[in-house]
Parts: structure tokens; sequence; C-alpha cells
């Protein structure tokens, strides 16, 4: 059985509901799943191929990947590997991991949108990449950039770092806050030294960071060494943000990581990125793309596409200490990540010195533009990313459950109706098939004599189509009424009749 076969309602282990696909790569295929058991969304991932993984697949080695990620603050919390999970469809195995499924967008789409509402509100050309506010680029990338960091101190490169590995952990305004995705191409640059094995050159030893949640003790007694680099090594990544040196097929370093933060801060500010034509499409030249990098190493100005942009010395000038320092660092360094930090914030600042304060997320133009990053209020793709878990997401999950008769008690069942209801009146394009389930599980399951308590009978009034489906079992509990009115009426009216017979006084005889 393979991934593209999942299909909505099939229950995994005998606890993971998959709910509908949310990606797929070269490898691998993520789906939006309910835990059965802890009654939260996970998500869902296998390998492409083939259900039988073998030691060292693309899929077995991200997971013990985001093992060994677990504690790190800005990494998705690992759940579990399983090497035989059974399919509700299938008597075959499929391998999978489950882990924690972040409800927010990821950067890429977020500049998208973002770039798509400052045009329509400024009425420019239409562009698919425009620049986005530079306080809101900052703080994405610095985002980005504590990502990063968190992956390496515990021991790992990621190797794919751009926009669209990064999403917000929430949907609301106030929740700014990013992990990092897709460990594919994640490597260890760490390693144990084995008895009798040849020394490590050079040896430099390595802590890694001990989790939040467990005892740091367990991690001090092990000594790791950073392994040896390589004289060459391939490609790994995404060719528009990756760096010189791994476009140039050296081994990948804690600062190539970094480079790709560089570019996506560049991007992000700008709109694009100069060599975007060949690096993506039919055009693909990576020589290109490296000498145009190479040129930007040299002059910033080179790498910027807004005129505007360009023209900001200062901003340019922190842009060429970033890209200085980290090409003068050795492999085996470990970054200065908080002077990276402050000279990206250097770069974003008025007169280039100094820090940038809060006052900047606060009142006038600046909150207006810094809002408009932030709005969520594209419903398709909210649904198909699953942000908006209260709607779309829980009615999903609530009619498949529904379907399979996994809802047992009587408030369960009330509670799954009521939402489906509110779900599908709220819609601006209502779904006719979803009101005839509704109606038919309230006649199946005798949630008739609720519908006068429900929220969602309230909010019906705002749909003529499905007041006309609840009317018809309105209607039905009305007569029903009648007929039990009138039977009692009429008993009442033969009690009545048989008192006055008995209370009839007789005449004397």
């Amino acid at each position: 059985m393979s991934s593209s076969s999942l299909q909505a309602g099939i229950v995994l282990s005998n606890r993971y509901l998959i709910l509908y696909k949310i990606g797929s790569g070269t490898f691998t295929s993520i789906y939006s799943a309910f835990d059965l058991q802890t009654k939260t969304n996970v998500a869902i991932k296998v390998e492409n191929v083939a259900p039988q993984i073998k030691k060292g697949s693309v899929i077995d080695k991200e997971a013990q990947v985001l093992k060994d990620l677990q504690g790190a603050l800005h990494c998705p919390s690992f759940q579990e590997y399983h090497t035989n999970g059974t399919s509700s469809a299938s008597t075959n195995t499929l391998c999978f991991i489950a882990f924690e499924l972040i409800a927010g967008e990821d950067m890429h789409s977020l500049r998208t949108r973002s770039a798509t509402a400052n045009q329509e509100n400024s009425k420019q050309k239409k562009s698919r990449f425009l620049p986005i506010n530079i306080s809101s680029a900052l703080h994405l990338s610095l985002q980005m950039l504590d990502c990063v960091q968190s992956v390496h101190e515990k021991g790992y490169l990621h190797r794919d770092v751009k926009p669209s590995n990064f999403v917000r952990t929430g949907m609301n305004e106030d929740e700014r806050e990013f992990k990092i995705i897709d460990f594919g191409l994640s490597k260890s640059f760490v390693q144990t030294l084995e008895p009798n094995s040849p020394p490590l050159s050079p040896q430099i030893p390595f802590k890694i960071t001990p989790p939040n949640t467990t005892n740091p003790l367990a991690y001090s007694s092990q000594t790791l060494y950073l392994k040896p680099r390589k004289t060459s090594a391939q490609f790994r990544g995404t060719t528009m943000y990756a760096s010189v040196n791994v476009q140039s097929e050296l081994d990948h370093s804690r600062s190539d990581d970094i480079f790709g933060v560089v570019y996506s801060f560049i991007d992000l500010v700008n709109g694009d990125l100069p060599w975007r034509p060949y690096a993506t499409g039919e055009g693909k030249d990576k020589e290109t793309v490296k000498t145009m990098k190479e040129a930007g190493l040299s002059d910033p100005r080179n790498m910027m596409v807004d005129p505007l942009i360009r023209s900001l010395g200062n901003f340019n000038h922190w842009i060429w200490q970033i890209s200085n320092y980290l090409t003068t660092l050795d492999f085996y360094s470990t970054p200065d990540y908080g002077s990276i930090k402050k000279w990206m914030i250097n770069a974003c600042h008025e007169q280039g010195n100094g820090l940038v304060g809060n006052t900047v997320w606060k009142g006038g133009e600046m909150k207006k533009a810094i809002d408009l990053v932030w709005e969520c209020n594209d419903n398709r793709r909210q649904e198909a990313l699953g942000i908006r878990l209260q709607e779309g997401l829980i009615w999903r999950k609530n009619k498949l459950m529904m379907e399979k008769n996994l809802l047992y008690t009587s408030s369960e069942k009330r509670n799954a109706w009521n939402i489906g209801a509110n779900y599908v009146t709220q819609r601006q394009k209502l779904d006719l098939q979803d009101m005839t389930f509704l109606r038919d599980y309230a006649d199946t399951h005798n949630l008739i004599k609720h519908f006068k308590v429900l929220e969602g009978e309230r909010n019906a009034i705002t749909s003529s189509s499905i007041n006309k489906i609840r009317l018809e079992v309105l209607i039905k509990e009305k007569k029903k009424r009648k007929k039990l009115g009138a039977a009692k009426k009429e008993e009442n009216s033969i009690e009545e009749a048989s008192e006055r017979l008995l209370n009839i006084k007789r005449p004397k005889l």
C-alpha cells in the first residue's frame, strides 16, 4: 500500500484518522490526521515509494532527526515512528511518522498574501513577488535565525533553509512564533569516538543543548565531536537560497544554513531575488546563479531588486557585514548568532546603529502595515493548510467520525451536529450534500428534539436553504406534537364529559 492511496477516513494503527492531504514532495507525502487516542490533530508523514521502509531511507532518517531534535524550542514535537502501521482499508503495513501539526501559514504563503493585499490597496501592477514591510521582514528573518540556531544546538544541519520551511505556530495576530519543518535533507555534524577507531582530525568537542523537559545531566555524560570536513559533497538544498559553497559542492556547514536566512531576508525585503529566472523553471542555470551570488558577496547592491532598497547605503552595509562574516568562518566554527541578529536589526534601523525597539510594533501606519502581513482571511487557503481548526477541519473530522459511527454518547453526537450546522450555514456557498447529511443524521439518531436548544438553530436564519431542510424536520415534529395534543385534548374532553355526567343531579321521584 503506497501513500498515494491514503484516503480520508482511513484509520492507521487503530489510532490516526486521516483527514486530508496537506502536500507532497519528491520522496514523502504529509497528511492531516486526528489522533483518536489524544483527541488532537497531528501530522502524518509517509514515504511515496513503498510501504516496506529500509534502514537509512528518507523517512527513516527523518524520524531519527525528529527524535534527536526533541526539546528544541523551534522544532515540531515528535510523537512516534510506526514501522508496521496497519491501515483500516488494507491488511498491508504502512510506515509513517506522527508528529505535531503546526496550525499557521508558512512564510512564503504569508508573504504572497501580503504582496497581493498591498497590490489591491495601492492598485499596483499585479506581480507575484513584491516587498513586504521592512519591520515585518526583519521579524520573520529573526524568527528564521532562532529556528536554525535551535537545530544547530542539537548537532544537526537543516540544509534546506527557505521561507516555505518555516511555519507560524498560531493564527491570531499576537501569535508570531515560528517553527522549522521538513528535515528530509538534514544531517548530523557530530559523532562519538568509537573504541579503537582512528582519531578524528581535528578533535573538536561539541556539547548538545539538552531539551527543556528532561534532565540535562543525561546529556552531559556523552562526549561528542565535530565530524571531519569532507573534501567534496553532493548538492543538497534549494538553488534559490543555497550558499555559494554549497553550490560549489563543498561540505555543508552551519554558516551555509545561515546564508539561507540571509537570502530569505533579502527576498522578503525586496520582493524577489535577481537570480530567480536562473534558479527555477525551464531556464535553470546553476552556474549563472552562483556567479550572481558571488557578485552579491562583494557588493550587496547587486542582490537588491527594489530600487529603494538598493539606494539604502545603511541597509546594504549591514548585509555586507553579515555576508563577509559568514564567508570568513572556518568550517568548524560556531556562528555568533547574537551578532548576526544585531546586524540584521541595524540594517533595518534608520540611522544604522542601535537596536530597533518594540515601539515599531505600535500605532499609526506602521501597525497597519504589519497587520496586513498577519491577517488570515483567505478561507480556502486556511482550510487547505489546516489553519482554521475550529471550523472546516473540525467539521471534516466530525463528519468522518459520524459516518463511521465513532461518536458514542448523545452529547458527542449533538455537539458534532451543532458544529456542522454552524459551519455549513456560515459558508458563502452552501453545500447541499452536507446539509442533507445533517438532516439524515438528525433523523437517524433522534436529534429532532434537540433542535430548539442548539446554537446552530439560531444561526440557521442566515440561510434560507438550510432553513428549508430544517423546516421539513420541524414540521414533522410539529405534526407529531399536534397529533399528540389532539389525542390529549380528546382524552381530556372524555374526562370532562364523564365528570359532568357524574355531577348531574338526578331529579327526585
